[in-house]
């Protein structure tokens, strides 16, 4: 399951159904491409087993790189689907090798060295942002992000428009439709415009994403670009 849904920016209660799946024996495995480095992430508490994530988007790493945390009684929940070089050692000619102990058997291949670093170089920056009040990192952008987005939603609703986004849930998404405006066309033309949103089939709407870098001024170049 998303710990944020791709299409709405609603915020999932992975808590939720982790109780129901462990209940049943069943094993959990979330993605969280749509909210770590938005907010804070705790994949143990949330009861996840595993808990994959990539590079970019909010941790404004670079693309082809991501990571997999695997709680560690919960590996024998998952099966290698491909293995290769990096997934263990003792590698016989018939396939039989012997898995690492821990989230390392799920590599496949030789990782991408020459991008490792511009993901280290990214991490070390964000962890650093803010110091406002003594707070840095994750929950200063958590913050800050959040004020974003409440702005953003106030002004597009000056412009008529249905926030589809449910109010107070702490994601950098803001989903959105205004009647009688095709999402695809609408997008296109902001795009013509300055602005850059994408559009969604499901529901087929508008999406902007908000960051802590976003100030009041896109906002309002935002809600002036919207065609009419």
């Amino acid at each position: 399951m998303s710990h944020v849904a791709w299409g709405t920016g609603a915020l999932l209660d992975v808590e939720g159904a982790a109780r129901a799946a462990h209940r049943v024996g069943a094993a959990v495995l979330v993605d969280g491409a749509q909210a770590a480095g938005v907010m804070a992430v705790d994949p143990a508490a949330l009861g996840a087993d595993a808990y994959a994530f990539p590079a970019q988007k909010w941790l404004l790493g670079p693309g082809g790189l991501g990571a997999l945390w695997v709680r560690r009684d919960a590996l024998d929940h998952f099966d290698c689907t491909f293995t290769g070089v990096a997934s263990g050692t003792d590698h016989m000619p018939d396939g039989a090798f012997r898995p690492h102990c821990g989230a390392r058997r799920f590599e496949m291949a030789l990782s991408p060295e020459g991008l490792i670093p511009g993901w280290l170089a990214s991490l070390r920056w964000i962890s650093d942002l803010g110091g406002e009040g003594g707070v840095r990192g994750i929950p200063w952008i958590a913050r800050r992000s959040q004020a974003a987005v409440d702005a953003a939603r106030s002004a597009l609703e000056r412009v008529g428009a249905t926030i589809l986004t449910p109010a107070g849930h702490p994601t950098g998404l803001l989903t959105f439709t205004v009647d009688g405006i095709d999402a695809e066309p609408a997008a296109a033309a902001l795009e013509g415009r300055g602005v850059i949103v994408r559009w969604v089939p499901f529901p087929r709407a508008l999406r902007a994403s908000i960051g802590f870098y976003t100030e009041w001024n896109d906002i309002e170049a935002s809600r002036r670009a919207w065609p009419t």
